[in-house]
């Protein structure tokens, strides 16, 4: 039990008053909902099985934040590993042939079919179809 003024506290009553601040102050410092849920969850957790009868509100705070800053660089290294990928797909659309470049944007990016590529470029299925898988080939290995 947690002691706040003269009144004895549960871990769960702590954990009802502590939420929605915890929560606030989360998404105050960017966290999507779902993600200031996670960490608030996460940190529960460790109070819990850190505590010995006693919860202090500022340890609770303290692991929220600690959460919450790993939490935020993890998104951030997901985030660079997502644009070097998206720059290095860029990079090697840039450098396929124009026929490659249109059937790739058109099939992944427009969302055509072969049949519909093949008439807009006045080439066969077997055309369109053979230009993708080539031009596939080149991003993946680029």
């Amino acid at each position: 039990m947690q002691t706040l003024g003269a009144a004895q506290l549960e871990p769960a009553d702590v954990y009802r008053r502590q939420r929605p601040d915890l929560l606030g102050r989360l998404s105050k410092a960017g966290l999507a909902y779902d993600e200031a849920e996670e960490v608030v969850q996460e940190t529960w957790v460790e109070v819990l099985a850190n505590s010995n009868g006693t919860i202090a509100v500022a340890s609770i705070n303290e692991i929220a934040t600690t959460k919450a800053v790993a939490f935020a660089k993890d998104e951030a290294l997901h985030c660079d590993a997502l644009c070097e990928r998206l720059v290095r797909i860029s990079n090697a659309i840039a450098n396929l042939t124009t026929p490659e470049q249109a059937v790739v944007l058109l099939t992944h990016f427009a969302g055509w079919k072969a049949t519909e590529i093949a008439a807009q470029l006045n080439l066969s299925e077997q055309q369109v179809m053979s230009l993708l898988e080539e031009a596939q080939k080149k991003v993946a290995n680029s």
